[in-house]
């Protein structure tokens, strides 16, 4: 009787519910974080140079409107850090940085932080939940960013932005079309409940927010020109006893390709048969050729003996 009775509420339970429908008349109520080259780069950089601990620091910019968040420049933090959890430790740093910033013209807001997980993905550990609970504080929409050094790869970068998710105080307007909270909500026209339904399963307290990369025409050309080398690298000079122990190994190396193809040029002397010369070029196949190397490195030791004594008579040129 009683199994009878917990499955008709089992039934009447389901058939209640209704699943999730996007209302295409409704606005989008996703908001993005918009990341421009100069924080993102800056954020990389400083994750990387702390491998194997994480590292901590501010995001400026400003926020839009009521769904986008604009990241403008971030500043590194200084911190103690572990390789699983991180803690700011000087909170006079971060005003002495806020007034040193303004006077350089860059007088946006703190809109969250950033640190690293070096190796262990993108997430929010209960370390990191108290310390965005505090920035919530100051401001109800700051951000948390979280950035993995070691799985970003070539155009490819591991970063994920976060909020917590305020169970106790969920704002009525703010449900979207779903019947949902917005805090568990994505792009328009698409829904995913089950993750929102793991993310309670799990217990966890927080969600994500859609990035965004931004890169302006300025900061294109300027991206494309960091790697660019000009005709004045060309000229700089380099140690003496450094250009002396190179000139060294290039003549061992010479030498030793001299002795290579003195053998090649006796093995391929006169023959009588064809077949016997092109059996001994067929094994040639393969292995290293003696003379276009012995070519190469004699043309490039000239040349970077001459670049260096011409650098240096301009050089002394000048002083004097």
């Amino acid at each position: 009787m009683m199994e009878a009775l917990l499955r008709q509420l089992m039934m009447q339970a389901m058939s209640s519910h209704q699943p999730a429908v996007n209302k295409l008349d409704h606005p989008d109520t996703a908001e993005t974080v918009n990341i421009s080259s100069l924080p993102l780069l800056k954020m990389l950089k400083h994750a990387r140079s702390g491998v194997p601990l994480e590292v901590m620091g501010l995001l400026l910019g400003t926020f839009v409107d009521d769904f986008t968040v604009n990241v403008v420049d971030v500043f590194a933090m200084p911190q103690s850090g572990t390789s699983v959890s991180v803690e700011s430790v000087d909170p006079i740093y971060q005003a002495h940085m806020l007034e040193k910033l303004k006077q350089t013209g860059r007088d946006e807001l703190v809109v969250g932080w950033y640190h690293s997980h070096p190796g262990f993905g993108c997430w929010l550990s209960d370390v990191d939940q108290q310390t965005q609970k505090s920035f919530e504080a100051l401001h109800h929409r700051a951000i948390a960013i979280v950035v993995d050094p070691i799985q970003s790869v070539k155009g490819k970068v591991l970063l994920e932005a976060f909020r917590l998710v305020d169970l106790m105080h969920l704002n009525p307007k703010s449900l979207a079309p779903t019947g949902e909270a917005r805090q568990t909500t994505s792009n328009l026209g698409y829904v995913d409940e089950e993750a929102a339904m793991s993310r309670k399963r799990e217990s966890k307290k927080y969600y994500n927010l859609v990035v965004n990369y931004r890169t302006t025409e300025k900061e294109r050309k300027m991206l494309s020109c960091l790697d660019r080398h000009s005709w004045v690298d060309g000229l700089r000079i380099g140690g003496y006893r450094k250009r002396c122990n190179a000139n060294t190994d290039t003549l061992e190396e010479m030498t030793k390709m001299a002795g290579h193809f003195g053998k090649d040029v006796i093995e391929m002397g006169p023959s009588r048969k064809k077949k016997e010369k092109d059996e001994k070029e067929r094994k040639k196949y393969g292995k290293l050729n003696a003379k276009q190397r012995l070519e190469m490195t004699s043309t490039k030791m000239m040349e970077d003996n001459i670049v260096q004594e011409m650098a240096s008579v301009l050089n002394t040129s000048a002083f004097h």
